[in-house]
């Protein structure tokens, strides 16, 4: 089982559109110019005793566009913080069209394979964190950079190198950017 039993959704109560610890973290987002979004409440209640108040996290669903806008109000850069496993790095691409919806900048911290925010801060301390923030990259670039990742790009197949690399050209053409879709257009010619 998990950590927490999420609550249901409700006619009045939308997961989607609310963030936990949102009221408490609201101030510090606008002191500090970013929000921290991590996966889970007890994630939030950790950083929150650690100093780290302006960290939320979407309730029980993956982070979405209403999310996204509703932390544009406080900040408009936010940290994804997810956790260090294969769930937590889908959620981070998948956080791209949100953040983007939303009109967030969007960096990413690269959590230590395994580690959540609460154990990173439990058995490394708090200034684990804070450099791991201080060092996080842009999300286009964490994507780009996670998908041509050396060891598990040179141990793949070819098969897996050609969709890593098709992957990498798919996300630079959907760039708003002109001159990243033309990088993608031209790759993928």
């Amino acid at each position: 089982t998990g950590k927490y039993v999420n609550s249901p959704e409700t006619p009045i109560y939308h997961k989607g559109e609310l963030l936990y610890g949102l009221a408490n973290a609201r101030t510090a987002m606008r002191h500090k110019a970013e929000a921290v979004v991590v996966e889970g409440n007890f994630d939030v209640v950790a950083l929150h005793a650690a100093g780290f108040d302006n960290a939320v996290a979407p309730l029980g669903t993956a982070f979405t566009s209403e999310q996204a806008k509703l932390l544009k109000r406080f900040s408009q850069q936010v940290i994804i913080t997810f956790d260090g496993d294969a769930a937590g790095r889908k959620a981070t691409r998948a956080a791209r069209v949100p953040c983007r919806e939303g009109g967030l900048e969007a960096r990413v911290v690269r959590m230590p394979n395994g580690l959540d925010p609460d154990e990173l801060i439990r058995t490394r301390g708090p200034d684990a964190l804070s450099a791991l923030i201080k060092g996080s990259q842009g999300l286009l670039e964490h994507l780009v950079q996670e998908a041509l990742d050396g060891e598990r790009f040179d141990g793949a197949s070819l098969t897996e190198r050609v969709a890593r690399v098709r992957a990498v050209t798919t996300l630079l053409s959907d760039e708003p950017d002109p001159n990243l879709r033309m990088m993608g257009k031209r790759f993928a010619d």
